[in-house]
């Protein structure tokens, strides 16, 4: 009888170690699943910022080859410029949460506040210039590749995380099969 009351208490042993696993199990897939949710957020949010990069490149292209009066053009180019910084912030917003992310984003941020200011200043004195209405077009679309190749750069980190993390998990939750 004694033997039958130890098997009885081995049973309920293995039965609480086998509840703790499955729990541990559910736990790490809530947890893949939410990384996984929070990858397409920023598979999203990366997919913005190329729209809104694209958009802005047509933009302009479009001010630099319309020759509409000065006011018009000093209009059209306020208003974007309004609407960048308001993108930029928003965005810096939503990526606060990845530190490395949040860095270079606050630094393209400013370089591009700076630089949209010095452009805006170049176009209040020059605007009747159009060899400086060229020059400014090449350095918006030096600026636009720069932008691209650090949108590029950032998709690659982000993808190579979440392989990572991915891998990481998976072995996780293979390790917890097997030990089931």
């Amino acid at each position: 009888e004694t033997m039958l009351q130890e098997l009885e208490d081995k049973l309920q042993k293995e039965e609480k170690a086998h509840e703790a696993l499955d729990k541990q199990k559910r736990k790490l897939e809530n947890t893949i699943h939410s990384l996984q949710d929070t990858l397409n957020d920023r598979e999203n949010r990366v997919a913005e910022l190329q729209h809104s990069l694209d958009k802005t490149m047509e933009d302009v292209a479009r001010l630099t080859l319309k020759s509409e009066d000065d006011a018009t053009m000093r209009s059209n180019i306020e208003k974007k410029m309004r609407e960048l910084e308001n993108k930029v912030s928003d965005l810096s917003e939503d990526l606060e949460a990845e530190r490395a992310a949040h860095k270079r984003t606050d630094k393209l941020k400013r370089d591009l506040n700076e630089e949209l200011q010095k452009i805006n200043n170049e176009l209040m004195t020059s605007v009747d210039n159009t060899a400086v209405l060229q020059d400014l077009r090449n350095k918006r679309e030096q600026e636009a590749e720069g932008l691209k190749k650090e949108l590029q750069k950032e998709r690659d980190e982000h993808e190579n995380m979440l392989k990572e993390m991915r891998n990481k998990y998976q072995g996780q939750v293979e390790d917890l099969e097997e030990r089931m």
